[in-house]
């Protein structure tokens, strides 16, 4: 079920119901185990329950990760597959599944989860033996998301078959498109004019009046903190944020918007882990472990960090 060759494979796996499912993740986590590959698979609560119950002596070798957790903010996935890669650099191949996509996103999840599936192609591109299967379910998903995946997987598995996709384009514009504007009842704040401590006051009060728990309120408070920082420090402090909560039939959300005159070149900023020699990045890297959904937008005219969190979780 897995191509050949020694690079990173990063195939796209499309099922229609959970035991297509099951017919290719488990024969592909077993190649594995027998091969004495490690392998970490991130999806969906009901999958990994079912993925234990056909794989009882994975013993460890397999581990197991709730998607809807970990990717709940598609930006952080990344940082975990980073992990696991590093955690098992001596060996030879590394196998896993992961679900960024799955029925009922969010139309703004979906978008982010597509940039993170083109930037995998960039972050794991020198990590020779390493196959990632990424299952899409084609009943519940619109045919758009799943042309993406064709475009941003080397190889697609369908019906018991792999084979390379004739739409994968290598190019990746991490921090291209545009987002929604705010509603007008958004306020702002001149970061020329209003000191970091008013900032975190302001959010503080937002985050408040939403119901956002205490902890989670701190979390909002240091991302935006994050934020104005890197406005301050590398945008020559001209930026403004902007605050509004907004409501769907999905759910209710706190969001927080930094824009200034900087600009982002590093693909990958934000979205790998840091390591204590370094700190370029650490910053939007907090952002992402923290926040519920990160859309970081830049161009010639400048950078946008939107940070949401929702109430109710």
């Amino acid at each position: 079920m897995s191509p050949s060759g020694s690079g990173f494979a990063h195939g796209a796996l499309l099922y229609d119901d959970l035991d297509g499912f099951l017919e290719a993740t488990v024969p592909f986590l077993r190649e594995g185990l027998a091969a004495g590959e490690p392998a970490l698979v991130a999806v969906e609560p009901a999958k990994l329950e079912a993925l234990r119950a056909a794989l009882p002596d994975a013993n460890g070798s397999v581990r197991f990760v709730d998607m809807t957790e970990l990717g709940r903010n598609p930006g952080r996935i990344i940082s975990a597959w980073s992990d696991f890669a590093r955690e098992h650099g001596a060996a030879p191949r590394l196998r896993g599944v992961g679900e960024p996509v799955w029925p009922g996103r969010s139309p703004e999840e979906v978008v982010e989860c597509q940039r993170h599936e083109a930037l995998l192609n960039v972050a794991f591109a020198d990590r020779p033996g390493f196959s990632l299967l990424c299952p899409y379910d084609r009943r519940q998903l619109d045919t758009s998301v799943l042309g993406e995946a064709s475009r941003s997987h080397v190889h697609v598995v369908a019906d018991g078959a792999a084979a390379p996709s004739n739409a994968y384009d290598a190019a990746v514009a991490p921090f291209a498109g545009t987002l929604a504007d705010p509603p007008a009842s958004a306020e702002q704040l001149d970061l020329r004019t209003h000191p970091l401590a008013q900032v975190r006051q302001h959010v503080v009060e937002l985050a408040e009046a939403a119901g956002l728990e205490t902890g989670r309120v701190a979390d909002l408070v240091l991302s935006v903190s994050e934020a104005v920082t890197n406005t301050l420090c590398h945008a020559g402090g001209r930026g403004m944020l902007r605050t509004w909560r907004q409501v769907d039939d999905r759910a209710e959300r706190v969001v927080c918007e930094v824009r200034d005159h900087g600009r982002l070149s590093d693909p990958l900023v934000g979205r790998l882990p840091v390591s204590d020699q370094h700190t370029h990045g650490r910053g939007l890297w907090l952002i992402h472990q923290l926040c519920d959904l990160v859309q970081i937008r830049s161009t010639a005219k400048g950078t946008v960090v939107r940070m949401q969190m929702e109430t109710g979780a």
